[in-house]
């Protein structure tokens, strides 16, 4: 199970495995569900360059839930 969020976040299951585990399951459960949304949505916006809909496209959620979770995680537009 640790190999997928490996993928998702870097997009190399082998390559940053054991960095994701000790970052991710060593925090509590709601902390490390929290992190991991945040690097989802950092590497999507990354991907799409900056592109708010199309990050929300690759995350398969739509635009205003997108808009939240930045309000909510900080990140900056």
């Amino acid at each position: 199970m640790p190999e997928h969020f490996a993928y998702a976040i870097n997009g190399n299951a082998s390559r940053d495995r054991k960095q994701v585990e000790i970052d991710l399951f060593a925090l509590p459960f709601h902390k490390a569900v929290s992190e991991l949304e945040r690097r989802l949505i950092e590497k999507a916006l990354k991907e799409a360059e900056g592109n708010k809909s199309d990050a929300a496209n690759r995350l398969q959620i739509n635009r205003r839930l997108l808009y939240k979770k930045l309000a909510e995680h900080k990140i900056e537009e």
